[in-house]
């Protein structure tokens, strides 16, 4: 609950505020071993810090994350963040440094997230709301065939194999990036670029 928290305070770019939310978290699941929380957990301290403009420490808790995260290969997780993760990564990899491991392994994230992102389409890839910086991901445009049929989000979570707050957070984006605010809306608009 309190990563889907973090979630929606980072969506209306209340940073500070996820921050002091996600700390405590963060401690908590080092004290349990729990790794993929705290891999979650410093990713959202990551963009975080990349929304206050903290470019220093976004990419050390980036670092972090990558840290606990490539033992186990984790690479979906990463993905479904999408665009922000894909600057973050970037900027991880223009800082440079002696090639080692991890260079493979952010190589590895970067070109999955490549091949995830979809390039814009329809009238508006022109510039408009659903301009060129913000690409719906591959699980968003998954979600949103989804919002057209009368599936409920909690329906939508487990055809997808997510939780309902994964699928919830899903929808949160896919509003935001059509610029729209009802269900309604968003299967209207996606027609409308020619998404579905």
């Amino acid at each position: 609950e309190g990563l889907t928290v973090a979630r929606v305070l980072l969506a209306l770019d209340r940073a500070g505020e996820a921050l002091d939310l996600l700390r405590p978290l963060l401690k908590n699941a080092k004290e349990r071993r729990r790794f993929g929380s705290a891999v979650e957990i410093l990713m959202l301290m990551a963009l975080a810090h990349q929304g206050r403009g903290d470019d220093v420490r976004a990419l050390a808790s980036l670092s972090e994350a990558l840290e606990l995260a490539q033992p186990q290969g984790y690479v979906r997780m990463f993905i479904d963040e999408g665009e922000p993760m894909h600057r973050l990564l970037k900027g991880l990899q223009e800082a440079g440094g002696p090639p080692d491991a991890r260079t493979n392994y952010v190589n590895r994230l970067l070109a999955a997230l490549v091949a995830d992102m979809v390039p814009p389409v329809g009238p508006a890839a022109g510039g408009g709301v659903y301009g060129p910086d913000e690409p719906l991901s591959r699980r968003e445009l998954e979600v949103l065939h989804l919002l057209a049929t009368p599936l409920t989000s909690a329906e939508i979570a487990k055809e997808l194999y997510i939780s309902p707050n994964t699928a919830r957070f899903h929808i949160k984006n896919i509003y935001s990036k059509l610029g729209v605010h009802s269900r309604a809306e968003a299967v209207e608009h996606a027609k409308h670029l020619g998404l579905i």
